[in-house]
């Protein structure tokens, strides 16, 4: 009889979970319009920012670029391995690429292609300060490109196949 109730219990559980679902589900196709007249409204924003959007994305992918490589140094800086991590793995790539290969059961450096184990390594700040410095400027046309081709979408036509 336990049994018989707990069945009865979990299925009037269960028609009240579906009734809850289903008046939800109404309740939003019931908000559709208002919904969709707030993306005009949004189409109607972007398309007044117009050309500057260009220079603002890119402003702001550029920016994100600096506070990320700002953010990455500080962190190695206030526990003392900015230098050093960098230093470790430049000096031990002979161990660390054949791990990582046998890790991911995948030969991306052959042995007998590339010479790996043998590298020598000599890092200079003359050879790292121009390599941040390029890393920067492709964080920054990076952001150009898209922000570019965003720019150039009427949004009314890029919101018309959403």
């Amino acid at each position: 009889m336990k049994a018989v109730a707990a069945l009865g219990l979990w299925t009037r559980q269960q028609l009240a979970a579906l009734g809850q679902a289903t008046h939800l589900f109404l309740r939003l196709l019931g908000m559709l319009p208002a919904t969709l007249a707030r993306l005009r409204l949004l189409g109607d924003q972007i398309h007044f920012l117009g050309n500057y959007s260009l220079a603002i994305i890119a402003v702001s992918g550029l920016f994100v670029g600096f506070v990320l490589s700002l953010q990455g140094y500080y962190t190695l800086q206030r526990y003392g391995s900015a230098e050093a991590l960098g230093l470790l793995v430049a000096l031990n790539v002979d161990v660390i690429v054949p791990a990582i290969e046998r890790a991911f059961s995948v030969s991306f450096l052959p042995g007998s292609v590339y010479l790996i184990s043998r590298m020598p390594s000599d890092p200079q700040r003359s050879d790292i300060v121009p390599i941040v410095l390029i890393s920067l400027l492709l964080s920054f046309v990076a952001t150009v490109y898209p922000s570019w081709r965003a720019s150039r979408v009427q949004p009314a036509e890029a919101l018309r196949y959403e």
